[in-house]
């Protein structure tokens, strides 16, 4: 859990300490949404911009990101905030 500290200080919020910053707008708007959690390009290209600074090929991140979160995966489940998280950090960091 982020202390609120780590909120006051930045309208951005560190994951666990990653290089990857994530918008604290998200993190509101993630927890009041509905069930479905999913990435549209528009939500890359504002919400999550932040994060794409120190990537070399922007538009490869953005495709593998949106082939994989721009519809949930079925089957009844949906994806979560960490599944999001990481696996973003994990596509990003491959285009550094």
């Amino acid at each position: 859990m982020l202390c609120s500290s780590q909120f006051a200080a930045s309208p951005f919020v560190t994951i666990l300490g990653c290089f990857v910053s994530f918008p604290l707008s998200y993190f509101v708007s993630a927890y009041l949404s509905s069930d479905t959690m999913i990435l549209t390009r528009k939500d890359l290209d504002t919400e999550w911009a932040e994060v794409f600074r120190d990537c070399k090929n922007i538009r490869a991140a953005k495709e593998e990101i949106l082939s994989i979160f721009s519809e949930e995966p079925g089957d009844g489940y949906v994806w979560s905030e960490q599944d999001i998280y990481e696996q973003m950090r994990k596509i990003i960091s491959k285009y550094e």
